[in-house]
């Protein structure tokens, strides 16, 4: 019993806190020699097991299961037990760029959503050079935030250079200060002109936010009146392009949404592909109300978070994600 206690005791300092074998042996009185005896035995009588989890591979399982639950046309789950959502956009984004090289294809003009997922997928994509003709268009205005995520226009200018594409631009807020502005920013020829390409979009990239959604992507409070006045389930829990949802899959339909200068649910409806990269955990609720808007065809997530999405599905179908989602919603 005593070695195997310190068969345990060694393999937890080298594997999961990360001590290098001098600083064990000084730990526990042993030679180096003998760390590199002990860890040998670990692996050998199955007390530490070592798995590969490559992330251009794909959790076949995961993604059958997803494509069967939400009608997802494609479906690619990176394997990994990384939990740090940097590294999780990192991975995600990545695969997404292979997959976008796979389902475009030459002519199609592209939509292009913002956020810290797409920005990292238009930074990290490499052009092949099999691809021209193409044009890219944002599907929402700019935001006062000055973060890179948030500046749709340089994104969809570098993103275009890439694929020796056209891009177009659009020069109005996201949010219009009133209803007036609205009117006047839709009215305008230069908008007039992207609600045509929107209707023209062959595929789009986007992602989805994080709840709870206690603020507006222009910095302005929103949880509070809305907490007021909806039921846990019915709570804004992401949003695709400013395009706020429940985890229904419902769209929710305000007074502010009815100022939001951006692509319409119905223009996104007649999008023929759209591809969603999402990671980490803390998305979860969001991605299971994205998935049941219908909006998504395809999606680039990694492991834990699509086995977290199945597993909401679940609580969902027995009438118990309200009470989780108002606990989520209580913390903010």
């Amino acid at each position: 019993m005593d070695d195997l206690q310190l068969i345990v005791s060694v393999a937890r300092m080298y594997y999961q806190q990360g001590l290098k074998q001098e600083e064990i042996a000084k730990r526990v009185k042993v030679s180096r020699a003998s760390i590199s005896l002990i860890l040998a035995e670990a692996r050998r009588s199955g007390i530490v097991e070592i798995t590969i989890r490559n992330p251009l591979e794909d959790n076949a399982e995961l993604s059958r299961a997803l494509c069967a639950q939400f009608g997802l046309a494609r479906c690619v789950v990176v394997p990994t037990s990384i939990r740090e959502t940097d590294i999780l956009i990192d991975l995600t984004s990545s695969r997404a760029t292979a997959v976008f090289d796979e389902e475009a294809k030459s002519g199609d003009t592209v939509g292009i959503a913002w956020g810290r997922t797409c920005q990292a997928f238009m930074s990290r994509y490499a052009a092949r050079g099999f691809l021209h003709g193409m044009q890219v268009i944002p599907m929402i205005g700019g935001s006062n935030r000055n973060l890179e995520r948030y500046q749709l226009n340089e994104m969809v200018r570098l993103f275009a250079e890439k694929l020796q594409a056209t891009p177009s631009f659009i020069h109005a807020p996201a949010l219009a200060a009133s209803r007036e502005d609205f009117d006047l920013y839709m009215g305008s020829s230069s908008m007039k002109a992207v609600m045509e390409m929107w209707r023209t979009i062959d595929v789009a990239v986007v992602s989805v936010g994080a709840p709870p959604v206690s603020r507006e992507f222009d910095g302005s409070r929103v949880l509070a009146p809305r907490k007021k006045s909806a039921a846990p389930d019915a709570l804004p829990i992401g949003d695709i392009c400013a395009r706020y949802f429940d985890v229904k899959g419902r769209f929710v339909e305000d007074e502010l949404s009815s100022r939001i200068i951006g692509i319409p649910v119905e223009s996104l409806r007649r999008i023929p592909k759209i591809l969603c990269v999402a990671g980490g955990l803390e998305k979860a609720y969001s991605l299971l109300g994205a998935l049941k808007t219908g909006l998504i065809t395809i999606l680039v997530t990694d492991e834990k978070t699509a086995a977290a999405v199945l597993e909401a599905r679940g609580e969902d179908e027995a009438g118990q994600i309200g009470r989780s989602i108002a606990s989520l919603f209580d913390q903010a």
